[in-house]
């Protein structure tokens, strides 16, 4: 009969046993106790000869929960079919402090936004030119994608960053939190707030930064480019088929044409103004566009400025005119989604 690998966890007078997985393999299993919580368990196969196979940790068993943790696959296998061990992953210990944490710490950057500015002037202050147009194509992309546009007010840190505070040992931060979640939580807190002073500033000029451009999104018309891809990705993003049908004018002149749906929805999704994917219209395209567009000479690309209606089938999907008296967006700013 094999022996209870449940037991054996539970016993604390019983520190080393033999025990057999399901495929009858006979494993050598050794308790440690690494504090007053915590076992660590290692295994390794059983041998009646002078070998010398090292051991292997097999988990960590936590004695109040009646739980083991990061269990190799060959321990699972020990246990009876009828075992009421819990199973769980300390990486999910992480991710949940990870997760609490910055709760707290966007709970904290919402309530001090205006006064933690002051700290990430200097780094607000470096961006180039570069690192500006790449926040305003984000918002752009917001804007035109999303029905009800808004901006984040946000400052996370990963399980990587959670790594590398001075509160964090990993010898003894499960223990700390499987016994007080909390404490330790407000621990870690204290020390984001004040090692993380610019990067939650930074933060938070940010949000103000991407704000203020898309209030001019939405309200100004100062970019009407963007307010016609908006337009047109608004009335196209829930169609589901392979190509649209389009129709182009410049001038008094216009045709009409099959496109791929999804380059049309990528196109004005990253702020495109034109696009020359054209598929196997593209010859007859670009010598229209040629022919009739009398101001970019030689351009091959049309401008999404100039699509007249767009269709499938026998539905219109958008049409130019409809939009061209259109009151301004009425916007939603949301600090968080």
């Amino acid at each position: 009969m094999r022996n209870n690998l449940e037991e054996f966890l539970k016993d604390n007078a019983r520190n080393k046993e033999i025990f057999e997985d399901n495929m009858q393999n006979k494993y050598v299993v050794y308790k440690e106790e690494v504090n007053e919580r915590f076992d660590t368990i290692y295994y390794k196969r059983y041998s009646e000869s002078l070998s010398q196979n090292d051991y292997q940790v097999g988990g960590f068993y936590d004695r109040k929960e009646h739980t083991l943790y990061n269990p190799n696959y060959n321990i699972q296998n020990m246990f009876l079919l009828d075992h009421t061990v819990n199973i769980a992953y300390l990486s999910y210990i992480d991710r949940d402090i990870v997760r609490k944490l910055n709760e707290k710490i966007n709970m904290y950057l919402d309530n001090n936004r205006n006064k933690l500015k002051q700290y990430g002037k200097i780094k607000f202050e470096y961006l180039n030119e570069y690192d500006i147009r790449r926040v305003k194509e984000e918002m752009n992309r917001e804007f035109i994608t999303q029905l009800n546009p808004g901006v984040s007010l946000s400052y996370d840190l990963s399980t990587y960053d959670l790594t590398k505070l001075k509160n964090y040992n990993s010898n003894d931060i499960y223990n700390a939190y499987l016994n007080n979640r909390d404490e330790l939580i407000n621990k870690l807190f204290e020390e984001v707030k004040n090692i993380k002073k610019e990067d939650l500033g930074f933060a938070a000029l940010m949000y103000d930064f991407k704000l203020n451009y898309l209030h001019e999104l939405v309200e100004s018309g100062k970019y009407p480019q963007i307010t016609i891809n908006r337009n047109i990705y608004q009335s196209i993003k829930d169609v589901y088929a392979r190509n649209l049908n389009i129709n182009i004018g410049y001038g008094e002149n216009n045709m009409n044409f099959k496109f791929d749906i999804d380059d049309l929805k990528n196109s004005l999704a990253r702020g495109d103004t034109s696009t020359r994917t054209y598929g196997v219209n593209y010859r007859k395209v670009a010598d229209f566009i040629k022919e009739n567009d009398l101001i970019r000479d030689k351009h091959e690309d049309f401008e999404f400025s100039h699509i007249n209606f767009i269709t499938h089938g026998k539905d219109e999907l958008y049409n130019k005119k409809n939009f061209e008296k259109e009151p301004k967006h009425k916007n939603k700013d949301r600090e968080a989604r």
